[in-house]
């Protein structure tokens, strides 16, 4: 039968919302999204498409709705992600409409709505609602989901009653009850940003962050020198014939490298001396 799903975030501040906006539009698209099906995303609400308004057209009716006074602590936007578990067989489309409405309803109409996506590119579907929480004039989120402790439990009734019973879906636990916390995928998102960043450090650099963090070790080395030992190190570097640090630092290392290559040979050289005589005379050296 599966269950029906709504989850929210409050977004303090412009940069969180333009940061879910890139997110939501597929600006930046997430690593976990299939490109191959990105044109089966849908837009909008009156007028739904398969391309999302530009980040830039959205933060300007943003801009243009702020109440010119606006508490330090105030919530901007709030976030509803609406959907199902995997096993819903019904209609994705009907539902996530059905979603849609549910949250202009409740969330002052269609004059709060920023911007509304639903995502077919990931494992599941589901939709994406930002709401600017403005009543009377002004930001005020509490008026929507907060004001008692039981106001979200409230919500959740609503939205199961209203949407999730009329697809023939289950209430499912409440947070409360399971102590459950929804974990973004950030940590999949961050490796493949810094993945994408140490491609792009390697194809204009020619090294690979191993070799990075060697040369940062190499320079922190020579800031550490006063400028006596500085010119000390250049003399030596001039008198070897090196014309860079590196030079002389790969034969530093290669040094350092035969160093230990001999002191191994030289032990294993002792200890087949060493298994090579009489047992009565190792009893004897003891």
């Amino acid at each position: 039968m599966g269950f029906c799903i709504l989850r929210t975030a409050k977004m303090r501040s412009a940069g969180s919302l333009v940061r879910s906006l890139q997110h939501n539009s597929r600006e930046r698209p997430p690593p976990n999204a299939d490109p191959e099906k990105q044109g089966f995303n849908r837009f909008g609400t009156d007028k739904v498409t398969n391309i999302s308004e530009p980040v830039s057209a959205v933060m300007q009716r943003y801009k243009a709705q702020l109440p010119e006074k606006v508490r330090k602590n105030a919530i901007h936007a709030i976030e509803l992600v609406m959907t199902a578990s995997p096993e819903f067989a019904g209609s994705w489309s009907d539902y996530l409409k059905a979603c849609d409405q549910w949250a202009i309803k409740n969330f002052g109409g269609k004059e709060n709505v920023l911007h509304v996506a639903h995502h077919h590119d990931e494992t599941t579907p589901h939709t994406h609602m930002l709401i600017m929480p403005l009543h009377e004039g002004k930001l005020n989120s509490k008026h929507f989901i907060g004001g008692h402790r039981d106001r979200m439990r409230e919500i959740q009734d609503d939205f199961y009653k209203s949407v999730g019973r009329e697809f023939g879906l289950d209430r499912g636990l409440s947070k409360e009850d399971t102590k459950a916390q929804h974990r973004p995928p950030t940590l999949a998102i961050r490796a493949a940003e810094l993945a994408e960043r140490e491609r792009k450090i390697k194809e204009v650099t020619g090294l690979s962050a191993v070799q990075i963090l060697e040369l940062k070790e190499r320079v922190d080395l020579l800031n550490s020198l006063t400028p006596d030992a500085l010119r000390g190190v250049a003399d030596r570097m001039e008198r070897d014939g090196y014309k860079t640090c590196g030079e002389a630092w790969e034969k530093n290392r290669a040094n350092r490298e035969r160093e230990k290559k001999e002191a191994r040979e030289q032990q294993q050289r002792a200890q087949k001396v060493q298994m090579q005589k009489k047992p009565q005379d190792r009893d004897f050296e003891r």
